[in-house]
């Protein structure tokens, strides 16, 4: 008998970024307005937007251009060394939710666009890796889905996942790995109602931040340097305890209203550009999960990144977790004596020539310009 077809790489390369980049649990807090200051300019009301608050009703927010020029309008870093001579940047990402437009909106773009080499957590032409690698998805004996799924909970999934998969071939794909890609299709849906696009039932968020810019790198031949392995990462993350995948899976299958609410309450803090939003999305974790995906393997990145830094001109690219706390990138840098400063508004930046929004193309150079 032939074995059966194994599911599409839709389903399963979509979730393995994920892994690499640890997608955090948000803590349960309240939904609060997002932050509009990345969308508007000069110094009359130019936004308004109705926004459910926390009450389940609407409130009118407006901005002021004023307010938007001193306000950080991406999660966007300067680093700098003591002379200043070499610049850098930082940017940190949400993997999946924002596109690139918004969270990096221009002038702020030029950042990349100037970049001499793009930095980021792991090289996607080694993410099938990830498949071969003893990883955190095959760390217990291989299941069937549809055998260790109640009946139910298999029919609402094989329903859900219909214009992706058939059932056999979503049958013989890990559930830590479903359950990663049903995150992405919660983020989805949210995006979908919040900017009023449509979707395709069962498929995952489209907005890969991080796929965007390695894919601009990629196209233009920018020099690119990734800060971990995939064998590296698995072994960082290897010894977080972590929920029984097929009860991770069911949680996304039979309470989607609540893995939502939480791919709503991390996009939001994403978008409201305030640190103590994301801190409390990261208390979520536990402290062993913490230090492990984010306090260790931001120490061994360090390697790689100091002799970008220290060459100028780098654009560095991670999960915006990486950036805040006491174990993070920021702080390391800064006690090795890095200048690292939040940029405020357009960071003294100017639009490109001719393109007041963004652009696949590249800016020249510095030292062609100069």
């Amino acid at each position: 008998m032939p074995r059966p077809a194994r599911a599409p790489s839709c389903l399963a390369l979509a979730a393995i970024f994920a892994v690499g980049c640890a997608h955090a649990r948000a803590a349960d807090t309240t939904t609060t307005v997002a932050h509009l200051a990345s969308e508007v300019r000069g110094s009359d009301v130019v936004a308004t937007r109705r926004t459910p608050s926390d009450q389940g009703d609407s409130v009118d927010v407006e901005v002021r251009g004023d307010q938007a020029h001193e306000a950080p309008r991406a999660w966007l870093y300067r680093v700098s060394d003591r002379e200043g001579a070499h610049v850098s940047y930082l940017l940190g990402t949400l993997h999946v939710g924002v596109a690139f437009p918004r969270a990096l909106p221009s002038p702020l773009d030029r950042a990349m666009l100037d970049a001499r080499v793009v930095v980021m957590e792991i090289d996607l032409r080694e993410a099938q890796r990830y498949l071969s690698t003893p990883s955190l998805f095959r760390r217990r004996a291989r299941v069937r889905v549809d055998a260790a799924l109640p009946r139910e909970s298999w029919t609402r999934l094989t329903t859900e996942l219909a214009f992706v998969a058939s059932p056999e071939q979503i049958a013989e794909v890990p559930p830590g790995m479903l359950a990663v890609y049903l995150r992405q299709v919660r983020m989805a849906e949210v995006e979908s109602a919040d900017d009023g696009w449509s979707r395709v039932p069962g498929t995952a968020s489209p907005t890969h931040l991080d796929r965007w810019i390695y894919d601009w790198a990629m196209q233009w031949s920018v020099p690119f340097v990734a800060l971990e392995t995939p064998e590296q990462t698995v072994a960082a993350l290897a010894g977080v305890e972590r929920r029984d995948p097929i009860e991770a899976l069911r949680a996304m299958i039979d309470d989607p209203e609540r893995a939502r609410a939480e791919a709503r309450r991390l996009r939001d803090a994403y978008l409201s550009l305030d640190e103590a939003r994301i801190t409390e999305v990261l208390a979520a974790m536990s402290e062993e999960e913490r230090h492990a995906t984010f306090a260790v393997r931001n120490r061994a990145w360090m390697e790689r990144l100091l002799p970008e830094l220290a060459r100028g001109d780098a654009f560095v690219a991670v999960g915006l977790a990486h950036l805040v706390g006491e174990d993070s990138l920021v702080s390391m840098l800064r006690a090795q004596g890095w200048l690292v400063e939040r940029v405020e508004g357009d960071g003294a930046m100017a639009p490109r020539p001719a393109s007041e929004g963004w652009s696949w193309s590249r800016a020249l150079r510095r030292a062609d310009r100069d």
